[in-house]
């Protein structure tokens, strides 16, 4: 595990409860990123760049064995390097409590808890440390899409570029574009009107084909909304009605067939939000760094105020994201836009 940040003038010294936070059955990052397949990484502080060589194509050439044949080599660019940065940004989580809130016992978890005058410590610290912990990394999932880096918004959307922000720079900058073939539109994917409806199976099916034939034949994730990818098993419930059961495992298998894509894999998640964009890349192509992964492990219990009474719980790191290649070998987008749906926490 990591040390322990060291701030000067704690007057309490940082307590790690790593023991309790592993048994915590809440949402945390990890299996959730895992499972999307996003790359959950250390990285440094500063500008961290993943490099992507890429290689020109169509260099062979017919030779024939007459004199005039003889022909020096092309000059020409055989290999470029693509450089993708990630560069963390500084977020923090803070909360105060006053002890004295807590001076009357309270039975919690079937234990009577009172406050101690003399120590000044917190009778429910470990269940602040563990509840801070997971809506920080619930925070961090629900921004993990949508959020733009803006440091007057005080909330989880600012903390720093997610991947869709990231898809718009791209495609504001042109490197994403549909002359790069790395933007592909798509149709209608509402859902069906009746039985008979398979507009948004056939319109999933028909961008599918449309992406690089080399990505189709590659282990591929494919980022669909929960409400599109809906859609999209009603439709193609309509189209296959001979099959009693239509799920997303029949779709998947489903649009690998007709697509031609053996690699797909559909990736869905309400960390996606809802709306009309999808995209496409090769698995292993989203990071998320954390300059320290042992950062989120632990919260600091501090007494910064001249009151004594006030104990303050922080919580402090650096997050940044990545998209590795834009190839169309290794990326697609539709356009269309999406929000998110903030499910951290229980209440607000």
């Amino acid at each position: 595990m990591a040390e322990v940040i060291n701030i000067e003038g704690l007057s309490q010294a940082a307590k790690t409860y790593d023991p309790m936070l592993k048994a915590l059955p809440s949402l945390t990052l990890d299996p959730v990123f895992t499972a999307m397949g996003i790359n959950l990484l250390e990285v440094a502080d500063g500008e961290n760049i993943e490099i992507t060589q890429q290689r020109r194509g169509g260099v062979l050439k017919p030779l024939s064995v007459t004199a005039a044949s003889n022909k020096d080599a092309s000059e020409q660019e055989l290999i470029k390097f693509v450089e993708m940065g990630l560069t963390p940004k500084l977020a923090y989580a803070a909360v105060k409590d006053n002890i004295l809130n807590y001076t009357n016992q309270v039975k919690i978890l079937n234990n009577v808890t009172k406050v101690n005058n003399q120590t000044k410590e917190h009778p429910f610290a470990a269940q602040i440390v563990m509840a801070k912990v997971t809506t920080v990394a619930e925070d961090m999932i629900d921004a993990a899409f949508h959020s733009k880096r803006d440091e007057a918004d005080e909330s989880p959307m600012g903390i720093c570029d997610g991947f869709y922000t990231i898809q718009d720079n791209f495609v504001a900058d042109g490197e994403i574009s549909e002359a790069k073939k790395n933007l592909i539109a798509i149709g209608d994917l509402t859902a069906p009107a009746d039985e008979t409806d398979i507009t948004a199976y056939q319109t999933i099916l028909d961008w599918l084909r449309a992406l690089h034939p080399l990505m189709r034949n590659s282990q591929f994730a494919c980022y669909i909304p929960g409400d599109m990818l809906l859609n999209i098993i009603d439709a193609t419930g309509n189209k296959f009605r001979y099959l009693q059961d239509v799920n997303r495992s029949v779709v998947e298998t489903m649009l690998r067939e007709k697509a031609n894509a053996p690699g797909l894999n559909i990736k869905t998640s309400p960390m996606l939000g809802t709306g009309t964009r999808i995209f496409a890349c090769s698995l292993g192509s989203l990071d998320y760094g954390l300059t320290s992964l042992g950062d989120r492990d632990f919260v600091q219990i501090r007494q910064p105020y001249e009151n004594p009474n006030w104990i303050q719980f922080w919580l402090q790191f650096k997050a940044g994201q990545r998209i590795k290649n834009l190839h169309p070998k290794a990326f697609a987008m539709t356009g269309g836009t999406t929000e998110s749906l903030l499910l951290s926490g229980d209440y607000s």
